[in-house]
């Protein structure tokens, strides 16, 4: 249990430490393979994307940081606990609209979509701004990552994401993330399932049981000490031709993000990770269930993502 405590705060914290150096030629190679070009590589546009509701899933496992490098650049630092463990994350999210807003006023609207985004804790390569959509908040929790891959159902976003100049986009029809309904009522386990089959490269699947995600702490489900029940911002950093970009996400209002475990024990849920995919194997190959897993339910108006390019101050 403790080395879970310690995860989910590697995930939802901030943190500095020196950057590393390590092997360059095998992690370059197999990079190189897997990228894909953006739209147009002599200019980012930048836009601002609001989702929701959606229902939101993070599982996480450990992997050697030999492996995390083989999709993380060198110019990041990577987040490594002290027994040489990098967290990798499949984050997956499944709203039931989306507004596109780009930096000339043009906007693009959409119904149900699911996102997905592959990556690897990493601290943060530049100094960031204080996010606009959370001056005020009394708390916030923040977690940094690098998105080695994206993928998403709705062609727009897709599009978005890379006229912001963020490598390693897909857009592909057959994605999967499906949840158990809310019991209102009650604080019952609902199934989860997940899984990504193109490109061949990134085939995962997932399932098992996760927290009812329409609890509240007045319904008098027991609430841990990794629950995250406060204003959230979640950066993700990809390495372009022309620099730095980072999908900005804020959570201003408080949320209810759940650690996945038993109501009464406390003990994490086995959630099944199959990483089956080429890219995958090489990164959490032989693994058969995440190390722990939060989901969430955000409302409309109350998660907004910034698709930019940043440069060091």
């Amino acid at each position: 249990m403790e080395r879970l405590l310690f995860a989910v705060l590697l995930l939802f914290t901030t943190c500095t430490t020196g950057q590393s150096s390590s092997e360059t030629t095998e992690s370059e190679a197999v990079q190189a393979e897997f990228e894909t070009n953006i739209i147009d590589a002599s200019a980012s546009t930048s836009s601002t994307i609001e989702f929701g509701p959606c229902t939101e899933f993070i599982g996480g496992y450990y992997v050697p940081e030999a492996n995390a490098r083989i999709v993380v650049p060198e110019k990041y630092t990577l987040d490594v606990s002290e027994e040489g463990a990098v967290v990798a994350q499949v984050r997956a999210i499944n709203c039931q609209s989306i507004s596109i807003k780009y930096e000339d006023g043009s906007t693009e609207e959409g119904g149900e979509h699911i996102l997905y985004q592959l990556g690897a804790a990493v601290l943060s390569p530049v100094q960031l701004d204080p996010n606009p959509l959370l001056v005020g908040a009394a708390e916030i929790t923040e977690y940094h990552a690098y998105a080695y891959n994206t993928l998403t159902n709705f062609e727009p976003l897709a599009v978005a994401l890379e006229k912001a100049g963020i490598r390693g986009v897909h857009h592909v029809e057959n994605l999967v993330f499906n949840t158990g309904d809310d019991n209102p009522n009650g604080c019952e386990l609902v199934p989860v399932e997940g899984s990504v089959s193109t490109p061949a490269e990134l085939a995962l699947s997932f399932s098992g049981l996760v927290r009812d995600l329409g609890l509240e702490p007045e319904d008098g489900c027991q609430m841990g000490p990794n629950d995250v029940t406060v204003s959230e911002r979640a950066v993700w950093y990809t390495e372009g031709e022309l620099g730095t970009v980072i999908s900005d996400t804020a959570v201003p209002n408080k949320q209810i993000l759940l650690f996945n475990a038993d109501p009464t024990t406390y003990e994490p849920l086995p959630v099944t990770f199959s990483p089956t995919g080429e890219k995958m194997q090489l990164i959490g190959g032989g693994l058969e269930q995440f190390s722990f897993t939060m989901s969430g339910l955000l409302e409309r108006g109350e998660v907004f993502t910034t698709l930019r390019l940043v440069t060091e101050e």
